[in-house]
């Protein structure tokens, strides 16, 4: 369409032993060195499914790259470690990917995610470094008290999950593979401004999961977190009684929190250049 304000490019990069497959959403009025958000799905969703997210950033100025998570459009089909160290390295490298584009900023790079793309994103902000700010949308940050209850209320969806995530060994038998895909475990390592959103009416990781993770994050000493909690949206911010999504209820305040903390942030290298005296 003539009146959008980006352009949005399938690419390719190499990681974990699969090319991963994505949308790379470029503003038309690109400005040397822009700010990037690297994007990841929630589970079997597709990178597609978020151009309302993405786009809305790629017209603020950012580049965007929205991620086809592997097993559902990147690689072998059904290959999917469901958030695991797999799916956390495909994040890594899509930051990898757009820092190294010639008109991104390394220094401003941002991560986000939704559902299962939202814990990965929790989790890569506390590992990678490169990492400036974090937006996880509808989040489930503890999955042994998740499958410890759905055991008896969501059968069916427990047995796929310990089965996706484990091969099929509970977390009553060896909690390890949950703990390591739980946000909540990495509260003490994220270091970079949170910024969480979520629905009042989201039954698939209700609001808990983000008040759990903002308040794990603050006892740790990382204040500069957020939560937003929506009034009478689900899972996939869908208003109660299907009045429509509130997509803009979701992406404005991301916006402002990557502006405040991506694109206005001081870029790394040059702080270290200027406590030298080295200028580059």
């Amino acid at each position: 369409m003539s009146d959008v304000s980006y352009s949005v490019t399938p690419v390719t990069y190499e990681s974990g032993g699969i090319k991963v497959n994505a949308l790379l959403y470029k503003p038309t009025k690109l400005v040397a060195q822009a700010p990037s958000i690297v994007h990841h799905p929630a589970h079997r969703c597709a990178a597609k499914q978020y151009e309302w997210y993405l786009g809305k950033f790629a017209e603020a100025g950012y580049v965007g790259l929205s991620i086809e998570q592997r097993g559902y459009g990147s690689g072998p089909e059904g290959q999917n470690d469901r958030g695991g160290e797999l799916q956390q390295g495909d994040i890594m490298n899509g930051i990898s990917y757009v820092e190294a584009l010639p008109f991104v900023d390394p220094d401003r790079i941002g991560v986000s995610g939704h559902s299962n793309g939202a814990a990965l994103a929790l989790i890569v902000a506390a590992k990678d470094a490169r990492v400036r700010a974090c937006i996880s949308l509808a989040p489930k940050t503890d999955w042994v008290y998740t499958l410890r209850y759905a055991k008896n209320w969501k059968p069916a969806f427990y047995k796929r999950t310990i089965l996706e995530i484990s091969g099929g060994i509970s977390p009553e038998e060896d909690p390890a593979p949950y703990v390591a895909r739980s946000p909540i475990t990495y509260a003490n390592r994220i270091r970079v401004p949170v910024f969480l959103s979520v629905g009042t009416y989201d039954w698939v990781n209700p609001t808990y999961h983000c008040v759990w993770m903002q308040e794990a994050l603050n006892k740790n000493g990382n204040t500069d977190t957020e939560v937003s909690i929506i009034e009478e949206v689900d899972h996939w911010f869908c208003r109660l009684h299907f009045l429509g999504y509130c997509f803009d209820e979701v992406t404005e305040p991301a916006i402002r929190w990557f502006d405040r903390f991506v694109k206005e942030a001081v870029p790394v290298r040059k702080v270290a250049r200027d406590i030298t005296g080295v200028r580059g």
